[in-house]
Order: structure tokens, then sequence, then C-alpha cells
């Protein structure tokens, strides 16, 4: 390899690393957002009801239907 192929591979390195720098900072920039849309969109729902908690509770079929797939799943390991 000669001088030039070594620059030229030098030069793509540093133009890969420039680009996975700006990406980072543009996925921070979006997470940050998404953040920051989530923390408002509660707000309001917690300043009406600031001491309130929701529990939710699964359907029946719901709990049937998982047991039986616990249970068939148990028994499929055992073979």
């Amino acid at each position: 390899m000669d001088q030039n192929d070594k620059h030229e591979i030098l030069s793509e390195i540093d133009a890969m690393e420039k680009e996975l720098i700006s990406e980072r900072a543009r996925t921070e920039k979006e997470k940050n957002k998404f953040i920051n849309q989530i923390k408002f969109g509660l707000g309001e729902e917690i300043k009406k009801n600031p001491n309130k908690i929701t529990i939710i509770k699964k359907p029946l079929t719901q709990k049937i239907k998982e047991s039986i797939r616990k249970f068939f799943t148990y028994i499929f390991k055992m073979f």
C-alpha cells in the first residue's frame, strides 16, 4: 500500500466516525424529545389526580390463557 491508499482509508475512517457521532447525537436528541413528550402528556393527568394509583387487572380469559400456555410449556420442556 502506498501513501495515497493509506490517506484514502484514513479519510474514510474519519468520515465514518463523524457519521457515527452525528447519528448518536441525533438519536439522543430524538430520545430526549420523546421523553419530554411523554412527561408533558402525563403531566396533566398527574396534576389532575396526584395521589391516585390505578391498578390494571387482567381479564379472567387472559389469566386462563396464560395458565394453559404455561402448563403446556412446562410439559413440552420435559420432553
